[in-house]
Formats: C-alpha cells, structure tokens, sequence
C-alpha cells in the first residue's frame, strides 16, 4: 500500500505519518483476528490518504508549491518569495499554479492557514491573535476576515458552534 501512495505523488511526511500510526495499531492488536480487522481500515485510510494529498496531476514546480506551503504554512509566504525559493518567474508559478490547482497562490496559502487553524479551535482556549500568528498570518483581523471568507462564519462564531449541540455548516 504504501509504494502505491508514493506512485501517486504523495508527499512522504503523510505516507510516515500513515505508516507509524498503523503500525502502532498492529503492534497493539493482541491477536490475529485484531490485525485482519485492521486491514480493511487500512485499505480506506490510505486510500484517503491518496484521494487527500495525491500531487501526480500537478507539474513538478506546483507539486513543490504545494508540499512548502503545506508543511511551511506558519512562516511568510508569498507568490514572490515562491517563485524565487522554486527559480521561476513569478507571473509563470501564478499562471501555472492557477491553471492546475484552480486558485491562486494566495488563496491556496490562507486556505491552508485556516484549515490548520480549524483544529485549534476546536482543541485549544488560545486566543484568537494567537491562533492567527501559530498559523501564520501576522493580523489576527486579516485572519477573521479570511476565515469568514472560507467558511462563511467568523472563527469566534465557528469556535462557539462546537460547544452547541448543533455545529455550524461550513464551507469546506
């Protein structure tokens, strides 16, 4: 499973991540018929792995792109500062990266940034100006604004909703 995750172009940090937690699953089953019901969930999870994180239709410099944004999210980002880590003019990664990923790179990085925030969210107190910097962005206001752009609520909102009985629908 796991060679067949890496022909789709799968960035290897999943496949680890993937890997160590099965493997931690089999190392904790207590018998066989606890490992055979393991296989079936495997099966699912990295093929949801693949159907999540799979780059194979992406051209070499977007894949790239893609994977440094995904695990650089928290830094300072920008199209410029891609193209130059990356050695491609700037107008070229905006115009490849529009074409093949349907958005710009901007609308890609703060994409990101709020998915990651998501999980804070939902798991932490912190603040939201905290959330907004471990996330990167450099303006908890930039933050809310971008967020309720996303999901059409604002994070204090969407933070609220999953204390209710009845969470918010959102847009991802």
């Amino acid at each position: 499973m796991r060679k067949a995750v890496q022909q789709a172009e799968v960035h290897p940090l999943y496949i680890d991540g993937m890997s160590g937690q099965m493997l931690r699953e089999i190392e904790e089953a207590e018998n066989i018929v606890q490992v055979s019901a393991l296989v079936p969930r495997m099966i699912r999870q990295y093929c949801l792995l693949v159907q999540t994180y799979s780059r194979e239709k992406y051209s070499s410099v977007v894949r790239d792109v893609l994977n440094f944004v995904d695990f650089h999210y928290m830094e300072p980002l920008s199209l410029e500062s891609l193209a130059k880590k990356y050695a491609v003019n700037k107008n070229y990664l905006s115009s490849r990266f529009h074409k093949e990923v349907e958005m710009t790179v901007t609308d890609y990085i703060n994409l990101t940034r709020v998915r990651r925030s998501l999980k804070m969210l939902s798991t932490t107190s912190l603040h939201m100006p905290e959330i907004a910097e471990r996330c990167g962005f450099s303006d908890a206001n930039y933050y809310s604004r971008t967020f309720k752009k996303i999901h059409g609520t604002t994070p204090h909102e969407y933070r609220k909703s999953l204390k209710s009985a009845k969470p918010i629908k959102t847009g991802t």
